[in-house]
């Protein structure tokens, strides 16, 4: 935990979490990741000093709203399949992209983004229709699963062999950002208490 503390907490990301609370390693054309970044980059979607990079999950139940108040804050977004975000980043190119954002983008601040609706719970099998107290005690088991998914994605982002010397040379800094898919608000993680808290 106190690697992680160290390599994330390099440089802050005030622009992204201010607005939202008031040489490539691979080829372009053989990376749709790139490809996205550079479509967005050449579309004017954020500016030229914009230097924030936002990995969120293309699972339906996070909701677009999450990913269009991101792009308003001024973010790239990569969007990923939150089940498959490990076997990218083995595989290399969202690796790869982050690299190429963090050299020739000029992106310093990486921000993961999990939702209280990513974690699959077991469900009563019986066909009895579960009252308010089992709703609340499953949406509860739910989000508390899908916080530890989260700070499991951003332990893993910090310890892969191409992100950790971007981190550890302070060219790229790291944070988590949860989205709250009842009330539509985010929760920044803290490294120092170990929770999530909200913005501002």
């Amino acid at each position: 935990e106190a690697v992680l503390k160290n390599k994330s907490t390099r440089r802050p990301f005030n622009q992204l979490e201010n607005s939202l609370s008031a040489s490539a390693m691979c080829p372009a054309l053989e990376n749709s990741y790139i490809q996205s970044l550079e479509s967005q980059i050449g579309g004017g979607s954020h500016t030229s000093t914009q230097t924030s990079l936002a990995i969120v999950s293309s699972n339906p139940n996070l909701d677009m709203t999450a990913v269009s108040r991101l792009r308003e804050a001024g973010a790239l977004v990569l969007r990923t399949e939150s089940e498959a975000l490990s076997r990218a980043l083995e595989g290399g190119p969202l690796a790869d992209a982050i690299a190429w954002a963090a050299t020739e983008a000029g992106v310093s601040n990486l921000t993961l983004i999990g939702h209280s609706m990513a974690a699959t719970i077991p469900l009563d099998q019986s066909g009895v229709s579960p009252g308010l107290m089992e709703r609340m005690q499953i949406r509860n088991e739910r989000v508390g699963a899908s916080k530890l998914k989260l700070k499991d994605d951003l332990a893993w982002f910090v310890g892969h062999p191409q992100i950790e010397p971007l981190l550890t040379e302070e060219e790229l800094s790291i944070h988590a950002l949860f989205y709250l898919q009842e009330s539509g608000n985010f929760l920044k993680y803290d490294l120092e208490s170990d929770e999530f808290v909200p913005l501002g």
